[in-house]
């Protein structure tokens, strides 16, 4: 849909969004495997 909207050829299109994509994914998976991060906020609510 963006390649279409913008006229740029695919391969521009993820080439631009790898970046952010490697990013999101290196925060999943900090979030997903460190308890300690994913915990941090009920802790500071005292939900736990």
């Amino acid at each position: 849909v963006t390649s279409a909207v913008t006229g740029m050829p695919l391969t521009a299109v993820i080439r631009a969004a790898m970046p952010w994509l490697m990013l999101l994914l290196s925060f999943l998976m900090i979030i997903t495997y460190i308890p300690a991060v994913s915990m941090a906020l009920p802790n500071w609510l005292g939900m736990s």
